[in-house]
C-alpha cells in the first residue's frame, strides 16, 4: 500500500511458539514469508504487548536471530502495542525501567523500538514515525535490505552448527560409553577376584578337613598297631610262663 507517500508492503508471519504446529513447519512458513517480499524485507518488526514482556518473548528474538543469523540484527526493529498502557509515561522512561531481559533483547535489535497506541489505531503520526525509524535504519544499512544470500549463509551455518553439536555428542556419548566399558571391566575384576578368593577358601577349607580326617585315621591306625603289639607281646609272655610251669611239673 501506499502510506505517505511511501510504498509498503507488510508481511506476517506466524508466530514462532505456534502451539499447534511443529516448529520445523512454522520455520519453513516463515522463510516462505521472506521470500515473498523479494528481494527482500527492509526491516523485521517484532511485536509485542507493553508490559508483557515473556520468556517467550526474548526467545522469539534467539530464534530469530538463530534462524536468519547475526546479519538479520541490523534489520530488527521492536514495536510495541499498548502504548495507551503507558498513562502519560514516555516509551523512552518506560524502557530505562524496563525489566534487564527486555533492555537486552532491545540492545540486540541495535536499541531500536517503536509504541503504536491502540486507542489511535487511525493516527497516522506514529504509523509515519515508525518508517522514519525504518528509513534511518536503512540508511544505515547502507540502503540494503535482508537478501536471500544472507538467508542462506545463515543456514550455513546453522547447518555447520548443527553438525559440530553432532559431533560433540557423538564424541561424549564414546567417552560415556569407554567409561561404562571399563566400569564394567572393573566390576568383573572385581568380582573374579572375589570369586577367586572365595574358591581357594573353599579349597584351604576342604584341604584342613582332609588332613584333619587323615590324621585322625593314622593316629587311630597307629593306636590300634600299638595295641595289637601290645595283646601278642602280653600272649607271648603268658604262653612262655605256662610252658616253664608245665615243664617243672613234669620233674
Amino acid at each position: 500500500g501506499l502510506v505517505n507517500d511511501r510504498h509498503v508492503a507488510v508481511v506476517d508471519t506466524p508466530g514462532l511458539f505456534d502451539t499447534e504446529k511443529p516448529n520445523e513447519e512454522i520455520q519453513k512458513e516463515i522463510v516462505k514469508c521472506i521470500q515473498v517480499s523479494c528481494p527482500g524485507p527492509h526491516a523485521f518488526l517484532l511485536v509485542m504487548q507493553l508490559n508483557r514482556f515473556t520468556d517467550e518473548e526474548r526467545k522469539c528474538v534467539e530464534a530469530l536471530q538463530e534462524i536468519f543469523g547475526e546479519e538479520s540484527r541490523k534489520y530488527m526493529i521492536i514495536l510495541f502495542t499498548r502504548g495507551d498502557d503507558l498513562e502519560g509515561q514516555s516509551i523512552h522512561d518506560f524502557v530505562q525501567r524496563a525489566h534487564p531481559a527486555l533492555k537486552e533483547v532491545i540492545n540486540k535489535c541495535g536499541g531500536r523500538y517503536h509504541v503504536f497506541n491502540n486507542r489511535a489505531m487511525f493516527n497516522r503520526a506514529q504509523v509515519v514515525a515508525l518508517l522514519d525509524m525504518i528509513e534511518k535504519m536503512m540508511a544505515l544499512n547502507g540502503g540494503s535490505f535482508y537478501t536471500q544470500e544472507m538467508y542462506e549463509e545463515a543456514e550455513a551455518k546453522i547447518r555447520e552448527k548443527e553438525e559440530e553439536m553432532k559431533r560433540e555428542i557423538r564424541a561424549k556419548q564414546k567417552c560415556h560409553r569407554e567409561a561404562m566399558e571399563k566400569e564394567r571391566m572393573e566390576k568383573v575384576r572385581e568380582l573374579e577376584g572375589k570369586l577367586r578368593a572365595s574358591v581357594e577358601a573353599e579349597i584351604e577349607k576342604r584341604v584342613d578337613a582332609m588332613r584333619e580326617q587323615y590324621e585322625k585315621e593314622l593316629r587311630e591306625t597307629r593306636d590300634k598297631a600299638a595295641m595289637a603289639e601290645l595283646n601278642l607281646t602280653f600272649g607271648e609272655k603268658l604262653k612262655q610262663k605256662v610252658i616253664k610251669a608245665f615243664k617243672i611239673a613234669r620233674h
